[in-house]
């Protein structure tokens, strides 16, 4: 499993290949992808997704406490931060540190541009994710499965979302 495909890793050289290659060569590796359009160009997104087959994605968010809250200012980490309302950075040195963008958003995009379709931006957004973490009891709806949902409305918004609030509750 790679963490942050492409973000401080080697790129795709003819004559140094590095880490970021390896989900392309290796048919079983899977790996984590930011696409939020900071952390990794859109174009570079759409052909890792188009490429490499739906069951080997994990998309992320690398998302800080700002996601979702547009241009906002704070500290992490005891230093001064600051968000676009895309990504975070510090403020001293405008080094990158983390997303501003939901989950929700970036699969919605990714949705619109036809990059994924609807069901493989849920199993790349959850149930990916749940087997590269081991969590066998969710993913996926499911009967006896943790019911951790997410209510999305015919463009993909957010609506409502319903979390098992202890770990052995059963929801469906």
């Amino acid at each position: 499993h790679i963490t942050h495909l492409y973000n401080a890793q080697r790129g795709l050289d003819h004559k140094k290949v590095g880490l970021a290659l390896y989900p392309f060569v290796d048919k079983t590796a899977t790996y984590e992808l930011i696409c939020d359009g900071v952390h990794v160009d859109l174009d570079l997104v759409d052909f890792t997704l188009s490429t490499i087959k739906p069951n080997r994605h994990c998309l992320i968010s690398d998302g800080m406490s700002f996601c979702g809250l547009g241009a906002e200012k704070g500290k992490y980490l005891g230093k001064d931060i600051y968000s676009d309302g895309k990504a975070c950075y510090y403020s001293d040195n405008n080094v990158l540190i983390g997303s501003a963008c939901l989950i929700s958003e970036t699969g919605k995009n990714l949705v619109k541009r036809n990059v994924l379709t609807i069901p493989e931006l849920f199993v790349s957004s959850s149930l990916n994710p749940a087997k590269v973490l081991g969590l066998s009891d969710r993913g996926q709806i499911k009967k006896g499965l943790r019911a951790d949902l997410i209510l999305l409305d015919d463009e993909l918004n957010v609506q409502r979302v319903f979390k098992a609030k202890n770990p052995g509750l059963k929801m469906l």
